[in-house]
C-alpha cells in the first residue's frame, strides 16, 4: 500500500510539473 501512495505521489508531482495529460505511460505501468 505504501508503494502505491509512493506512486500516486509521483504521478501528481509528473502531472503537476509537466501540466500535461501524457503520464499515461506510468498510468500504465499500474
Amino acid at each position: 500500500m505504501a508503494k502505491a501512495g509512493r506512486e500516486k505521489k509521483l504521478l501528481v508531482v509528473v502531472q503537476s510539473s509537466d501540466q500535461r495529460p501524457e503520464p499515461e505511460g506510468l498510468m500504465t505501468k499500474e
